[in-house]
């Protein structure tokens, strides 16, 4: 598995957020398969299904069971997973 940050928010903003993406299998050598989860942020079971399928992919990788490339992204709004009002995610900022 290699793991890749992007930073998605400007250099000028008071707050540094950053996606992080984790990548299986070998680019360009297959087909590419991209999953998401939590693109509104509070989806919390999305984000516990890309914890265990994290770690079937990394026991496939392992193996050499992956032909192609597979990209996984387990909180797709890290933006939105730092909101929070009275210490309770806000639902505004999904």
């Amino acid at each position: 598995m290699r793991t890749q940050t992007h930073a998605i928010s400007a250099p000028s903003a008071n707050a540094a957020y950053q996606l992080t993406s984790l990548h299986f299998g070998t680019p360009g050598a297959g087909k590419k398969v991209y999953i998401q989860a939590a693109l509104h942020a509070d989806e919390v079971p999305g984000m516990l299904v890309a914890q265990f399928l994290r770690r079937r992919l990394s026991e496939l990788e392992a193996a050499g069971q992956i032909l192609g490339e597979v990209v996984l992204v387990p909180a797709a709004n890290p933006i939105g997973l730092a909101q929070a009002i009275h210490g309770a995610p806000s639902a505004a900022s999904t």
